[in-house]
Parts: structure tokens; sequence; C-alpha cells
């Protein structure tokens, strides 16, 4: 649903557009599945080909572009390569630098937030207190420009569950805002997943282990690999 708002263009490139989802979600569900970082590279490189060889507006292929870069980015950063993560979140962040001010969309507001998100883990300090707080600022963006942009809304919820309470944690609020996500219809899988893996998460923190188990084995059918979601139900033991 996010792409019907944010990607524009006429009937008769809808192929075209198809063919470039295509590739990107290969790699996003090789990524969230825990795949091997040689597969991840292989997939990353056909993403790339593709939006290389497909015509597009620019303001399309330099979204298509950060996503693609913020997702082979996660692959490197799961496979602990601090260079090329930091390398590619940035190229996805530098994608989005020479949008005019009419082709700033809801979708490109929420990729520079995700981009910045996950460069706050890899960065130095005086880097994430000058860049930190753009991450919900930017998200707000996004929720500003279309309300219903779910991925948006679950990195405001993400602020709340993640942190400790002393950096504004929160899991009750967390839960409240994942679930208002979910109710938009308008998740992607990769977004179900971070709902459901981030109540489960949630749930964990508020000592509730079965309601915790219930979410975590929601985000599982969709990623079973997923070494991250893996490891959190391990913690949780048995009742």
């Amino acid at each position: 649903m996010i792409f019907s708002a944010a990607f524009g263009g006429c009937a008769e490139n809808a192929g075209t557009r198809d063919a470039v989802q295509r590739g990107y979600e290969a790699l996003r569900d090789a990524v969230y599945n825990s795949e091997a970082l040689v597969g991840i590279e292989t997939f990353y490189r056909d993403a790339v080909g593709q939006l290389d060889t497909t015509d597009l507006p620019d303001a399309d292929r330099q979204l298509w572009r950060s996503r693609i870069e913020y997702m082979v980015a996660r692959g490197y950063q799961a496979n602990e390569d601090k260079t090329r993560s930091v390398t590619h979140y940035e190229s996805g962040l530098s994608a989005l630098d020479g949008l005019a001010p009419d082709q700033v969309s809801s979708e490109s507001w929420r990729m520079t937030s995700e981009c910045i998100s996950q460069l706050c883990l890899l960065k130095p300090v005086g880097w994430v207190v000058a860049n930190g707080p753009k991450v919900s600022s930017y998200a707000e963006k996004a929720l500003a420009l279309d309300p219903r942009n779910a991925a948006a809304k679950v990195i405001v919820a993400a602020a709340r569950i993640y942190p400790p309470a002393m950096f504004g944690g929160n899991p009750k609020r967390g839960i409240e805002l994942m679930k208002e996500a979910l109710a938009f219809g308008t998740a992607e899988r990769d977004d179900l997943f971070n709902i459901y893996s981030g109540i489960g998460l949630a749930y964990g923190k508020l000592k509730n282990a079965a309601e915790a188990r219930r979410w975590l084995e929601l985000a599982l059918e969709l990623y079973p690999g997923n070494r991250y979601a893996r490891s959190e139900y391990g913690k949780l033991g048995k009742d």
C-alpha cells in the first residue's frame, strides 16, 4: 500500500516497477530470514541490476535505491561487518539527498529515519547525539504525509520498546503503538515481522512470557530462520 502513494507512474510502467519490487523483496526476505551472506550479496546485485536497467522517474529510482542499500546494510550488520554496514546505510541516505522539495514523500522521510536509526548503533557518540533525535522526528514527518504508513509507525513504536526507561523506553506504550501500526492494514511482510517481534520483546520485558512467545511465534511464521527472533524466543524458556 505504501508504494501506491509514494511511487507514481502510468500503467505501462507497472511491469517494470513490479520487477524492481520483486528484486528488492527477494533481498529483503533473505536478510530477514538470516540467510548466508553470499546469497544476500547475490540478491543485492540482482536488485541493483534490475533497478539500473528499469525506466523509472528519478524520485522513484532514488527511493528504491535507498531501500535496497538499507536492506543489504542490514545483512552486513547482522554479520557484524560494521564497515560495509555503514557504507551502505550512508549510500541509502545519499540516494535521497538530491530529492527536490516536490519529490519528498512519506517514504523518503521514513527511509531517512530508518538509515539514521541503524547508523546510531554504529557511529561514534558525537554523531549519535547530533543525529539521534532525527529518527523520531523524521518518522513523524512520514506519518504527517501518510498517517497510515505502518513502517513509520513501527519506528515510533520501537523507540518505546527497545531503549531502557531512562532513554524513553515504555514497553506498554510500545505495544499500543505497534498494534496501531498493525491496525492500519498497510504493513508489508517485514513490517509485520517487526510488529510481531517488537510486541513479543515488549511482553518479555513486562515478564509476560506467554504473550511474548505467542507474538514471537507469529514473527517466526513469517521468517523462521531469523536469528534474532529465534534467540529471543529461546530466552523465554517454558512455563
